[in-house]
């Protein structure tokens, strides 16, 4: 995997995780202060907006049954993101499927890949 590719996808994954703990967040403020509330939701808004820019240049470049399975990843980063910022408990069935994941991206990252048609070779 090179370099950008790499970049790319980890941009992807804490984009994804930004996105998820923006809207975690937004429920402690609602109706309570709704000014932080609306604040976090535009957060909400400019992270999708780069989550699709950065998924478009990944989906014009590499095969979509290569790229997705990194997003899984997202799962395993969300159950140590939930440890850490929101005080949730580690529960062996967690950390068991967390583990599933990492080994089957794991995997998957291995295979050989081709890059989409007319792609002139851009990572």
């Amino acid at each position: 995997m090179s370099a950008r590719l790499a970049a790319a996808i980890g941009l992807m994954l804490v984009l994804n995780l930004a996105g998820s703990f923006l809207i975690k967040t937004m429920t402690r403020f609602w109706p309570g202060q709704p000014v932080v509330f609306v604040l976090l939701a535009a957060g909400v808004v400019a992270v999708s907006v780069g989550r699709i820019g950065v998924w478009l240049a990944l989906g014009k470049r590499f095969q979509l049954s290569y790229i997705h399975p990194f997003l899984s990843l997202n799962y395993v980063l969300a159950v140590f993101l939930g440890m850490v910022a929101f005080d949730e408990s580690l529960r062996p069935g967690r950390l068991l499927g967390a583990l599933i994941i990492a080994i089957s991206v794991t995997l998957l990252s291995r295979s050989p890949h081709a890059r989409e048609h007319g792609d002139r070779g851009r990572p």
